[in-house]
């Protein structure tokens, strides 16, 4: 009988190991911002839709986007434009 190779994967994703300097907290959210990033699965466009309008009421504006593909990252110009518009970034996984 012949001996079988076992095969080990590693899931993780190449980290850049280059030193980054940590984001300084944002001490208020009133008048800033917020990005709301919806990754589209089922359960988390919902939840995300729901959260928009509590920020814009308690906090101001709100930038909203769904991933065009839930298995793939946001389209580059999104994340662009979420950079230079928005203080912070709120994104998640709901299925």
């Amino acid at each position: 009988m012949a001996s079988a190779t076992l095969v080990m994967l590693d899931p993780r994703a190449a980290v850049n190991p280059g030193r980054r300097d940590p984001v300084r907290p944002v001490d208020n959210l009133r008048g800033k911002t917020i990005g709301v990033l919806d990754n589209g699965l089922q359960n988390s466009t919902p939840l995300m839709k729901a959260l928009v309008p509590l920020l814009e009421e308690r906090f101001g504006r709100v930038l909203f986007r769904t991933k065009p593909s839930q298995s793939r990252g946001a389209p580059g110009e999104w994340l662009e434009e979420f950079a230079a518009q928005c203080h912070v970034v709120i994104t998640g996984v709901g299925d």
